[in-house]
């Protein structure tokens, strides 16, 4: 039955060897997985850029004949550097479209820095300029020549740029320098700008150095100070220049601009003088008298010219006074040394502005030429000498990208969820090859077999194309589960079919497959067309799902024309005379068109009625943030708590944020309807998408944290020190994701700095530990804290459990509302798209546009069905459901799915139009009855997939739960679809076109078999 058995067993081999070699190299050489994980399994987060390329094409920023692609990678490159400084090596950073950028940064710290501190002066409601935080007096110097050393402030721990809040409202902040923080927007979110006097508290509410890292420009300059002789040769004096500069940014249309604008300008227009440029001061603490203040500068020749791209050495220093400084050094092998040495020779005596991001730095004046290493001194606090430092080293960026979206994620939320999907991967799998075994008795071992080999080798193949484990991709495998038996039931049905009519195994075999090839090339190939096309429209967590059921389809095919025939061909050899199989459905003889009305009009009423009701729906109930713009958080609290009582604090919290919608998770209700964990969500209003403040969703998790300080749980580790005795007495309560073992935390502790170390479970609590112990004498609770957490980091447990802190918000997700638009109109551009190459297709394999149409018309009946029972549940809210990215993936899946039923039918009814005697009402009953089993069992066998994963996400509110409900129902109405709305409409097309002459397919159809004793009368 097989030819070259020999050769396609070796393959087989090969391809399983490999497969298991692929997945075993990783583990055994460095311990990490054998593919990387997804952030909703590893944790991280994801942030979305835009690139204004037309703006900084306007401006002379790009090179011209550079192209958009060069520019992006550029920009790609920089960060990608930004990133590995920053120890997250693994960070994934690739082009999305024209002009985004994506970053992924897997397990980052979820810990965010907190900071606060106090105004050193009254901040009037109007004011702009800088906030001024309040510093720590400086002892008095006891060796007037010993250098001074840099006082540790409160104010060092706020990063480089934020948002604070200040009573009720907050300002957006774009720089710091020393206290002083850069204003950039007041009332920031929609809150209400009001004056503050000195003493206030100040809060950090959102801040984050990775991400000012990878926005930072990194624009180094160094420049001449211009003096009179340069004004005087501009036609101009330095108090002309100066009084034009100040009326320029006194213009209320010029405060948000960036100084480049200004250089720009020509003197006619407004700008600085010929030959010479303006950059204001950074703000410092020291020089508050320079806060608006600024320096000319000589425009330099193209071999006075230097930039952060000359340096050859970018390090870390201090001055003079024992600040923190940046040392730096030219490069010596393109001249830049030597052409620097002279550029500051000619300055001896005069001034040197540094200039970082149009701003100046330091402007010191230079006693001698530079031709070794210099410093860049500013009294920078720690932390940012040290971003900056980072910033210089891998080089500036031409544009500074605009966050449109983030997205971050905790390691032990992946971990919850990876655990719910094994158990609903695993009990799909013993389902499925315990009905296969039943039904099909020994050829159901073979099955068995086809489907493990075809899991291992798209575990292989995830390999292969250093494809991401997603929580979705999870998902896909095991829907490739429920879907992969399709193909041995079509063929195992065709071979029953060709053995009842009397033929012998050998020759029944190789029919059935000869058959069934068809069928089975069809379903996955259009289901490919969609799997492609949301790989290439999906973003991060649909995209591993499209790759895993795109690989998913190709080894199915494989498993099951390969393998599946080779292991057939083997049981033949064993002289088998017959193969024994169970039958549902034997002699099906169900009138189905006789309905075809009456279902038809039910669709209808179902459709019409339910997407109705969806388009009168509130969007903010209906759409998600990918449609609407906004934020999420999933946060867990202290004690449990009613939704009711949580929601009237979010609304207590005012300004934009007050509109949240607050639920709780069903599946963590206690007995009394109370919850540990809730979702919070925030989304846009789209007619105030535009204005000021608008972007809340930005700082949207900072401020859920700071506002709901005192409800959300502690930790993950909190620690009291008592010294009033002779030894330091220490208590910490630590938060784990997981139960762990008391002998296992005390152990931990113990080498967390805790001497004697006891612990107990807090309560009820198994995942909460009360540790207590004899701490180091003189150690401040910051450094235990910090020790215990690196005791437990990376550390698991006697049962081999890795030990996970709990974070009071474990998720979070951000769209801003300037990329709905376009997450829209891709999701419309991917169904159209997948519903017009379904069409062409089934035109090309079915040479007949009734086929076509038909198929297309129950894919979009699937999909409209599926969209009526999303309004139900919207109104009736068993399952947290909403229209979004997930939802627009789930759609093309059941397009995917529905076709490949749809198709088995068509193939059925196309063989059987040419040898059958009836009607074609008829002949479609024939073929609908002849696939029913196969239809039945193939249904079945993926609803029992996807009830199987609506299960175990049940009540989690991730995305899997909506998804696997639309799945569920999406593979119902398919089934229903592929009889009473696939067949109709092709009896009703058929019957039109032959009513009008047209030559259709009852005369195009083609036998699939010569022989003549297979006409059968219905």
């Amino acid at each position: 039955m097989v030819e070259n058995v020999g050769r396609k067993v070796t393959l087989i081999v090969a391809l399983i060897l490999g497969a298991v070699l692929l997945l075993a190299y990783k583990p055994l050489v460095n311990g990490r997985p054998p593919f990387p994980l997804g952030l909703d399994i590893a944790g991280g987060e994801r942030l979305l850029y835009r690139i204004d390329l037309d703006a900084a094409k306007a401006a002379g920023i790009v090179q011209p004949g550079q192209s958009d692609a060069d520019v992006l990678e550029e920009i790609i490159a920089v960060m990608r550097q930004r990133c590995d400084a920053s120890g997250n090596t693994e960070a994934s950073i690739r082009r999305l479209g024209t002009n985004r950028i994506e970053v992924s940064l897997p397990r980052i710290s979820a810990q965010s820095a907190e900071a606060s501190g106090q105004l050193a002066s009254d901040v009037a409601a109007d004011s702009l300029g800088v906030l001024t935080l309040a510093s720590t007096p400086e002892p008095a110097q006891t060796d007037p020549n010993a250098p001074r050393k840099h006082i540790a402030q409160a104010y060092d721990n706020f990063p480089m740029e934020g948002v604070v809040k200040i009573g009720d409202e907050r300002i957006f902040y774009s720089g710091r320098s020393g206290a002083s923080l850069t204003i950039k927007e007041r009332g920031y979110g929609r809150t209400t700008p009001s004056a503050h006097t000195a003493g206030a508290a100040v809060a950090l509410v959102s801040g984050d150095q990775v991400k000012a890292a990878l926005e930072n420009l990194g624009n180094m300059q160094f420049m001449a100070v211009a003096e009179d002789a340069d004004f005087r040769r501009a036609g101009t004096d330095r108090v002309a220049a100066e009084t034009k500069i100040g009326e320029w940014r006194a213009k209320p249309e010029n405060a948000a601009l960036p100084i480049a604008i200004y250089n720009k300008l020509a003197p006619e227009a407004g700008g600085p003088p010929n030959g010479l440029y303006y950059f204001p001061y950074k703000p410092r603490a020291d020089a508050p008298q320079q806060e608006l203040g600024g320096l000319f500068t000589v425009k330099p020749t193209p071999e006075e010219t230097f930039s952060g791209s000359d340096l050859a050495l970018v390090g870390p220093g201090q001055d003079e006074l024992g600040f923190p400084a940046i040392q730096f050094a030219m490069n010596t092998e393109d001249g830049t040394y030597y052409r620097f040495g002279k550029f500051t020779e000619k300055l001896r005596d005069k001034q040197l502005a540094i200039i970082i991001n149009d701003e100046i730095v330091t402007a010191p004046k230079i006693d001698e030429a530079l031709y070794g290493t210099s410093i860049i001194k500013g009294q920078f606090a720690l932390t940012e000498r040290d971003a900056m430092v980072t910033v210089l080293r891998s080089g500036s960026l031409k544009i500074k990208p605009e966050l449109e979206s983030r997205e971050s994620i905790g390691a032990s939320i992946g971990d919850d969820y990876v655990r719910k999907n094994i158990w609903a991967g695993a009990t799909t799998l013993a389902v499925i090859v315990g009905f296969l075994l039943f039904y099909y008795r020994r050829l159901g071992l073979w099955a068995s077999a086809a489907l493990l080999t075809n899991l291992l080798l798209l575990m292989g193949a995830m390999v292969v194309v250093n494809g991401t484990l997603t929580l979705a991709g999870i998902g896909g495998i095991v829907l490739t589960i429920g879907m992969a038996v399709d193909a041995s039931i079509l063929i195992y049905e065709r071979m029953r079919e060709e053995q009842e009519k009397g033929r012998k195994p050998i020759q029944a075999a190789k029919d059935g497959f000869d058959n069934a090839k068809s069928a089975i090339i069809d379903g996955n190939l259009t289901t490919l067309i969609t799997a492609i096309i949301l790989m290439y429209v999906g973003t991060g967590t649909i995209r591993g799902f499209a790759v895993t059921l795109t690989l998913g389809i190709l080894t199915t095919m494989f498993c099951a024309l390969v393998m599946l025939r080779v292991l057939v061909h083997y049981e033949l050899k064993r002289g088998v005379q017959r193969f024994e199989m169970r039958q549902f459905f034997q002699n099906a003889n169900f009138r189905f068109m006789s309905w075809r009305k009456p279902a038809v009009a039910l669709s209808l009423i179902v459709i019409v009625g339910g997407c109705g009701w969806f388009i009168a729906e509130d969007d903010h109930d209906k759409l998600g943030i990918d449609f609407l713009g906004g934020a999420t958080v999933k946060v867990r609290t202290e004690q449990a708590m009613h939704v009711e009582d949580l929601r009237k604090r979010v609304e207590a919290i005012g300004g934009a944020m007050a509109s949240a919608d607050v639920v709780d998770l069903p599946g963590m209700r206690d007995s009394e309807g109370r919850a540990h964990e809730f979702r919070i969500t925030y989304k846009t209003d789209p007619e105030t998408a535009s204005q000021s403040g608008a972007d809340v969703e930005k700082t949207f998790a900072a401020e859920v944290s700071q506002t709901l300080k005192d409800l959300l749980q502690r930790g993950p580790i909190e620690v009291e020190l008592d010294t009033s005795g002779a030894a330091v007495k220490a208590n910490a309560v630590l938060y784990f994701e997981a139960e762990h073992t008391l002998d296992d935390v005390k152990n931990l502790a113990a080498t967390g700095g805790l001497a004697d170390a006891t612990a107990s479970f807090r309560g009820e609590q198994r995942n909460v530990f009360v540790v207590s112990g004899t701490a180091a004498s003189g150690v401040a609770p910051e450094t235990l804290r910090n020790t215990l957490s690196l005791a437990f980091d990376g550390k698991s447990d006697s049962n081999g459990r890795e030990f996970k802190w709990a974070m009071p918000i474990p998720e979070s997700s951000v769209v801003g509302a300037q990329v709905v638009g376009e997450l829209r109109d891709s999701a419309i551009k991917a169904l159209a798209l997948s519903s017009l190459l379904i069409l062409l297709y089934i035109r090309v394999r079915f040479a007949e546009y009734s086929y076509g149409w038909g198929a297309l018309l129950a894919d979009l009946h699937d999909v409209l069905a599926t969209v009526a029972a999303m309004a139900f549940l919207i109104a009736v809210p068993w399952i947290r459901i909403e229209m979004n990215l997930t939802m627009i993936a789930a759609f093309l899946t059941i397009l995917g799915y529905s076709l490949n039923d749809t198709i088995v039918v068509y193939d059925r009814i196309r063989e059987n139009l040419p040898r059958v005697k009836g009607t074609l009402a008829e002949v479609c009953d024939l073929s609908i009855n002849q696939t029913l089993s196969r239809t039945v069992i193939t249904s079945g066998t993926t609803i029992v997939a996807a009830l199987i994963i609506l299960i175990f996400n049940f009540g989690t509110g991730n995305a899997l739960e909506g998804f696997a409900f639309a799945l569920t129902f999406g593979v119902v109405a398919g089934t229903y679809s592929s009889i009473y709305v696939a067949a109709p409409i092709f009896v009703w097309l058929e019957e039109r076109a032959r009513r009008k002459g047209h030559t259709t397919a009852l005369s195009t159809g083609t036998p699939k078999s010569s022989d003549p004793t297979v006409e059968e009368a219905v």
